[in-house]
């Protein structure tokens, strides 16, 4: 009888320290700024003949109630992409559709041609 409430024992122990080791990682990761809120999306604005680059995360989106250029003011705004030569921002579309080069430095990018991710006929 007593072998048995001994292996219960440790067993509950064990079950225990799983859970709390679950748990602290769990708070470690939230620590970590990986909360889907704090992803950082990039924007521009095109509504001026110099583009405006910006940054926003989900959470800051989400506040604003839609997306507003904060030059500007402008609603003209689009999902960016970064220049991998340059760094500045270019529109992306659908699909991760781009234009083929860099509208700041000509260098190309590496987006899809939209074209490419739909057959002849259509989906």
């Amino acid at each position: 009888m007593k072998a048995s409430r001994l292996i219960s024992v440790v067993a509950l122990i064990a079950i225990f320290l799983a859970a709390l080791g679950a748990l602290v990682s769990c708070d470690s990761q939230s620590s970590t700024g990986t909360e889907p809120g704090d992803q950082i999306r990039l924007w521009i604005c095109l509504a001026e003949q110099e583009p405006h680059d910006f940054k926003m995360t989900v959470s800051e989106e989400a506040r604003m109630n839609g997306v507003v250029c904060p030059v500007c003011d402008s609603i003209e705004v689009h999902r960016a992409g970064a220049c991998p030569t340059c760094g500045r921002y270019y529109p992306i579309g659908r699909y991760n559709a781009s234009p083929e080069t860099c509208m700041h430095c000509g260098s190309d990018l590496p987006g899809k041609d939209v074209n490419t991710l739909h057959s002849h006929g259509g989906h």
